[in-house]
């Protein structure tokens, strides 16, 4: 990532596209995450600096999209430090619900009922919603921030999203090509306005135990789980890749790639990067963007061209075998 990297709980996952822990499932009991994630600010943003997040292990991905006004607002605030904070405890408290899974249960049932919760009967495969939330609460840094996690645990994918950063799994059906299984929807307000997770100042800046601390436990989503398969990808991105490609842009480039193996994960997400940020600059494309906003403000007519410039991250993922070969998967 570039830019606005100072908090002192990043890791290198967090901060870069470190794959070297995550090309094999040698670790893991059943189906795992072969993953590479590529994360920058388009050039022609101007702010010079990324305020998205990512990380990934090989069993869970996570997405966070900081929100840039918040520097404006909050005058010494780096937009991009509370999405790298959040990355980084969804990360951490993954790791300790898989160590003691009742004990997390337990505790969220506490912690998350302190906060108003309904708590009395928890849904143990909406455990993602529970790593956000508790990791959304623990969060010290001022801003504001959408925010995806996505996980893999006994051969089925889960989730939870607030915001706009959203993911897509596929699976390749024989001859007839790749199909999307699920693409989660973004959560918005309105046009430009997603869900976000906020978090400001009451009392003075360096008071962060006295905090107005913006969220709403109902608006968090998890679709329901779903089984996965050798070969099987997953996509996970800020706006910056949803608002500049379409969908079946991102099925052509996977099938651009066969046959598919555990290490085209990195050539994925950095091709998936480099035309996110092609679009976002151009004028002339058409992109999801130019069609929403042409839908918003009806202004330009059928065919409303051009992209939006802005942080890009892009996390792929194939869902490799419990054996942890790295040969093909899917040809």
């Amino acid at each position: 990532m570039i830019g606005c990297l100072h908090f002192p709980f990043l890791s290198k996952d967090v901060q870069g596209c470190n794959v070297s822990k995550v090309l094999s499932c040698s670790a893991a009991s059943g189906p795992c995450f072969l993953a590479y994630g590529v994360s920058k600010t388009h050039p022609l943003k101007g702010t010079g600096r990324n305020e998205d997040a990512f990380f990934f292990t090989k069993d869970m991905i996570g997405v966070a999209d900081g929100v840039g006004g918040v520097a404006d607002e909050l005058p010494g605030v780096c937009p991009g430090d509370l999405p790298n904070e959040l990355m980084q405890r969804c990360k951490d408290m993954s790791v300790l619900r898989q160590l003691e899974p009742e004990k997390f249960l337990e505790e969220s049932q506490e912690i998350l009922g302190e906060h108003g919760v309904k708590v009395d009967d928890l849904d143990e495969s909406q455990w993602t919603s529970y790593v956000l939330m508790r990791s959304w609460l623990n969060c010290q840094n001022w801003g504001a921030t959408t925010s995806l996690v996505v996980a893999i645990e006994d051969g089925m994918v889960t989730a939870s999203q607030h915001g706009d950063s959203v993911f897509m799994h596929l699976r390749k059906r024989g001859k007839s090509g790749w199909e999307i299984l699920y693409r989660s929807e973004p959560q918005v307000h309105s046009f430009l306005c997603p869900y976000q997770l906020m978090r400001k100042p009451l009392k003075g800046m360096d008071d962060y135990a006295a905090a107005d601390v913006q969220w709403r436990p109902d608006l968090f989503h998890s679709p329901p789980p779903r089984k996965v398969k050798a070969g099987d990808f997953i996509i996970a991105g800020s706006d910056g890749l949803f608002d500049n490609v379409y969908d079946h842009e991102i099925v052509d480039m996977i099938a651009m790639h066969e046959p598919i193996s555990s290490r085209c994960t990195q050539e994925l997400a950095n091709a998936l990067f480099s035309m996110a940020s092609v679009a976002a600059g151009s004028k002339t494309k058409n992109t999801p963007y130019a069609d929403a906003a042409e839908a918003e403000y009806k202004q330009w007519g059928a065919g409303a061209c051009g992209g939006r410039p802005d942080d890009i991250t892009v996390v792929v993922a194939c869902v490799g075998d419990e054996d942890g070969e790295s040969d093909d998967i899917v040809e």
